[in-house]
């Protein structure tokens, strides 16, 4: 039987374009409020919905792109409060959770114009605990799961339990986030095989290799009926200016992270400019597939059949 349920082919694939947008102190302010309404004004005609996953105080702080942003369809989700280092979603007891979570979504909302109904925890950090605070909140859908990702800089990389999450959306248990159960809470997983798909690599490997890892992504998709979700963050296009310690917050600045993670920047493109034309490359050509259907996570939450199985 389950073989024949996932031989099905579906219509279409969902991609899903996030975005996760916090205050990078140690990158020029400035310039990481203007690629906001510049993504704004060169998504539009692509038809390429963002989901932005922003921080209570970035949404604050880039108010006027934000609600842009709103205003022209993109999904404006949560990713916390600060991303300040204690925000860890794995360690947060539920009270604390539950307070975070509801402080966050009302003042994002407040931005947007409507609560966001999507979370991914800073640093991709879930919890069980975290997703009963969420669940409280009216959240739908926790996009913080990266399965098989071997991460040596990541906040969740010393977490072996989310090595073998489920790569396809399912309802996670009550006891773990990374296993299926019955909660009511949806859990999107990142995409990826084994590198996740997210600009870090593209940014390493370039456009051409990036496109034929969207190739193998989409051909299991047709397969499954998995949507392929993409990360990036607004960041990454503003120019570094250095560790600003009086912006920092509780080390969030990320000139003082880990040696590791600073090593893998190096092997990044060193043009802004590269960046960008890099990213739109990449995203034109996603859309260019007649079955891929870009959405943001809360068109492809409203489109899942109610009460429908999660497939395995």
């Amino acid at each position: 039987m389950r073989r024949a349920m996932s031989d099905k082919r579906p219509d279409t694939v969902p991609l899903l374009v996030t975005m996760d947008l916090e205050f990078a102190p140690d990158h020029d302010a400035e310039a990481q409020s203007r690629v906001l309404g510049r993504l704004a004004g060169d998504l539009a005609p692509m038809g390429i919905p963002l989901t932005v996953f922003a921080t209570a105080d970035a949404a604050e702080r880039f108010a006027g792109p934000v609600r842009r942003l709103a205003g022209d369809g993109h999904d404006i989700a949560c990713h916390g409060l600060d991303h300040g280092r204690w925000e860890d979603y794995r360690a947060l007891p539920f009270e604390r959770a539950r307070s975070s979570i509801g402080e966050a979504a009302g003042r994002i909302g407040a931005i947007a114009g409507e609560r966001p109904t999507s979370f991914r925890g800073p640093g991709m950090t879930t919890s069980s605990a975290a997703q009963r605070a969420l669940e409280e909140h009216g959240f739908l859908a926790d996009f913080s799961v990266c399965p098989q990702r071997i991460d040596l800089v990541g906040r969740a990389g010393d977490d072996p339990a989310r090595l073998v999450a489920p790569r396809r959306p399912y309802r996670p248990s009550a006891d773990s986030p990374y296993r299926r159960g019955t909660r009511p809470i949806l859990v999107v997983p990142l995409s990826g095989f084994g590198a996740p798909f997210l600009s870090g690599v593209l940014f390493m490997v370039g456009p051409g290799a990036m496109k034929l890892f969207f190739r193998a992504l989409l051909a299991e998709a047709r397969r499954t009926g998995s949507p392929i979700v993409y990360l990036f963050h607004s960041y990454e296009f503003a120019a570094y200016t250095g560790v600003d310690g009086g912006a920092a917050r509780d080390g969030h600045a990320r000139g003082d992270g880990p040696v590791a993670r600073r090593r893998l920047h190096r092997l990044y493109m060193r043009s802004r400019r590269r960046r960008y034309e890099a990213t739109l490359s990449l995203f034109d050509y996603m859309r260019s597939f007649g079955d891929v259907r870009p959405m943001t996570a809360r068109q492809f939450l409203g489109s899942r059949p109610a009460g429908g199985r999660d497939r395995t």
